[in-house]
């Protein structure tokens, strides 16, 4: 007897198998389904040929056709008579060549008169000048010779001074000798008066300085020292010593003197010092103000003589703007003064010259196509004067920026030549041309698509699908899906699993095309007003491909795409 594990795990198996072969049952009914609605409505759909046609997508401009370049001949000078005008109309002329001569004669004699006063200024100047030079060179030999004064000055303090300070040295050490000798006869008095106390006292006998002195003579032998010799000896050296006092005193005195001697001599070097210092910076500012006042002349000098040379100058450029010259070669298209004319205000019109070296048609393209606009793209060019008429060239220009209070880009066009009955200032229809495919293999744009990849196809028409069609639409009870039995079809019943794993479609059209055509991948080389330049794999001129659009839903709003063509239009 089985488990109830393994009679539970079997009943999960047969419910998957039943799950999944339902699944694949509604499939298979669906696919069909698809199948026969395509193959049942084979009949509906249209079909295009690929053919062989040049291909041009262009950006459209209306311009007007000018020279490289015009300039237009003033004159600048008021009030002047014309003497001559060399020109006429017609006439060829290199740049600097004369146009015409205006009176010069009034700026001559500015020039004249200016120059004189000119003259008359610089002498002024070079007096001032000189003068001004002089006193900066005086400062400068005044200061030398301060200098040189001070410096002899403090050479002698300074040796007064050395000799001062040897004085006070040499006052300095007699003092101290004085003193030691009048302390060595202080000495000398003060011992002899201590014997001489002693022996007074003592009455008998002292020695003294290697002698002896006795108080009195009694029992001595001849010769014999006594008091009063003592006594004579300290009155002796008592006068020693005042008198050694004396000298030390005086000394003194001579060193206090020599002392005030080199305060007095260093006083008179500092001031020297102080004396030169400053010398110095008062001759400093005299040289600074000579200095100053020599710049200020130079400064003066040059302005005033500035304005009188830019007076000269103005007046010579006068009398050059009196001779006019071409600023360009070219031709005369118009010619508005003679001689005898006179001039009345600045930028009066002698003559226009254009440069018909090159010519240029120049126009505004406006901001939704001025992106697709570069330079170095060709251009066909029509006049409205002769539309049968082509000229060729190619785009010089685009400008970066619209034109004043516009949304319109300058777009300037290089014409290879201009045609024999084409004139400056026709107005020029002009097509710029964005891409150009030329022989190229072409079908109309509503046979191209895109498929789920996002790349770019076209469906051909696959010969075997469509005998196949057909042979199903011959067969007995073939059914036309979609249609009850009131519209001659059989009641079709979708059960409770209804599933649509197809892809998803744009329209019922598209899928058909799917289902019936054979999908090649291609690439877009130009495209025109209908039709487009194709390359892809397996492309051949007479192909058939389906119509995947129609021209209503794909046309853009300014209706740029209309009808069939393949020939130059605006994108």
């Amino acid at each position: 007897m089985s488990s109830p594990k393994k009679h539970k795990k079997l009943i999960i198996i047969l419910i998957i198998i039943f799950i999944v072969a339902i699944v694949a049952i509604v499939l298979i009914y669906n696919g069909k389904k698809k199948k026969a609605e395509a193959l049942a409505q084979v009949d509906e759909l249209e079909t295009e040929t690929i053919s062989k046609q040049t291909i041009s997508n262009y950006v459209s401009m209306t311009g007007t056709i000018k020279a490289k370049e015009s300039q237009t001949v003033y004159s600048t000078v008021n009030e002047v008579e014309v003497l001559a005008v060399n020109v006429k109309v017609g006439d060829y002329v290199n740049e600097g060549d004369v146009i015409a001569v205006l009176d010069s004669s009034d700026f001559e004699n500015q020039l004249a008169r200016a120059k004189r006063d000119l003259e008359n200024q610089q002498l002024k100047n070079a007096q001032s000048l000189a003068k001004a030079e002089r006193n900066y060179v005086r400062a400068f030999e005044d200061a030398l010779v301060d200098a040189d004064k001070m410096e002899k000055g403090i050479i002698e303090a300074s040796t007064d001074y050395g000799y001062t300070e040897g004085d006070k040295d040499d006052a300095y050490q007699d003092w101290q000798d004085a003193l030691e000798d009048y302390r060595e006869a202080e000495d000398d008095y003060n011992e002899a008066k201590k014997k001489y106390k002693k022996l007074k006292k003592n009455k008998e006998s002292v020695k003294y300085d290697g002698e002896t002195y006795y108080y009195d003579t009694t029992g001595t032998t001849d010769g014999a020292k006594t008091k009063s010799d003592l006594k004579k000896t300290v009155e002796s050296l008592e006068s020693a010593k005042d008198s050694a006092e004396k000298k030390a005193t005086e000394a003194q005195r001579s060193y206090e003197h020599a002392t005030q001697s080199l305060e007095k001599s260093y006083r008179s070097y500092d001031s020297a010092e102080v004396t030169k210092e400053d010398k110095i910076r008062s001759d400093a500012r005299a040289i600074q103000d000579a200095q100053n006042s020599l710049y200020d002349e130079q400064l003066s000098v040059a302005n005033s003589t500035s304005s009188q040379e830019d007076k000269i100058e103005d007046v010579k450029k006068s009398i050059e703007k009196c001779t006019i010259k071409a600023p360009i070669s070219g031709v005369v298209t118009s010619v508005k003064m003679e001689a005898g004319n006179e001039t009345a205000n600045d930028k009066n019109e002698i003559c226009v010259i254009n440069d018909t070296s090159m010519y240029l048609v120049e126009g505004t393209v406006d901001e939704y196509s001025v992106a697709s606009v570069k330079e170095g793209l060709k251009a066909i060019i029509k006049t409205e004067a002769d539309s049968e008429a082509v000229m060729n060239g190619v785009v010089t220009f685009v400008s970066p920026t619209p034109e004043d209070n516009s949304t319109n880009y300058k777009v300037k066009v290089k014409l290879d030549s201009l045609y024999e009955n084409a004139r400056i200032g026709m107005t020029a229809d002009t097509n710029i041309l964005i891409q150009t495919a030329e022989n190229a293999l072409a079908v109309p744009y509503t046979c191209i698509t895109q498929n789920l990849d996002n790349e770019f196809v076209i469906y051909a028409v696959d010969d075997s699908k469509v005998t196949l069609a057909e042979e199903d639409k011959g067969k007995k009870g073939f059914k036309d899906p979609g249609k009850g039995e009131k519209d001659g079809g059989e009641e079709t019943e979708e059960g409770m699993f209804s599933f649509d794993f197809g892809e998803d479609l744009d329209s019922v059209d598209i899928s058909r095309v799917r289902e019936m055509g054979r999908e090649i991948v291609i690439e877009k080389l130009a495209e025109g007003d209908y039709y487009t330049a194709i390359s892809g794999e397996g492309l051949s001129e007479g192909m058939e491909v389906y119509v995947v659009t129609t021209a209503s839903e794909d046309s853009d709003e300014d209706g740029k795409r209309g009808g069939p063509g393949g020939g130059p239009g605006p994108r």
